[in-house]
């Protein structure tokens, strides 16, 4: 086995679970880590690095969303909780975690990226500061604060 392939076989879903949560939507999510794959292995196959494949998965979604948005004009693609309840339910996964999933979409682009590249796959502050652009010290504060956000959101649902 190849350095890409043991790289691809280590990571592919963490990776996913992480493109799900950012997208919302696992048709999306599987596009995506099929581009970022294919993207790595003809520039990076010798050496590839966990924190690019993130930046480069985040990359392509974003080109998608401004592709999205140019072809059909919507004003707001953000907020799309329809999609996140579609995909949930499409999924078959419980209704808890699909309300869960409805909040994260309800949350900012950067605030989605930052917390899945957290629970997705456990990187350390320093490797998602490094991923975002920001600071080691200001990702710990947005995470405190998307994370005390999130349970807002669901004591307002009942479901904490």
């Amino acid at each position: 086995m190849n350095d890409f392939e043991k790289f691809y076989m280590e990571t592919k879903d963490k990776f996913y679970g992480y493109l799900i949560k950012l997208t919302g939507n696992s048709e999306e999510a599987s596009d995506i880590l099929q581009e970022t794959y294919l993207r790595i292995f003809e520039h990076y196959r010798e050496k590839p690095i966990k924190g690019l494949l993130y930046r480069i998965g985040y990359n392509i979604f974003i080109d998608n969303k401004r592709k999205l948005k140019h072809q059909t004009n919507i004003e707001n693609v953000e907020g799309r909780e329809d999609i996140a309840k579609n995909t949930t339910s499409s999924l078959l996964i419980k209704e808890e975690y699909s309300s869960v999933m409805a909040m994260i979409q309800r949350l900012s682009p950067e605030e989605r990226q930052i917390i899945s590249l957290r629970t997705s796959d456990n990187l350390s502050y320093r490797e998602i500061s490094q991923i975002v652009g920001l600071s080691e010290d200001n990702i710990k504060v947005k995470i405190h604060r998307i994370r005390k956000k999130l349970k807002n959101m669901l004591r307002e649902e009942g479901l904490l």
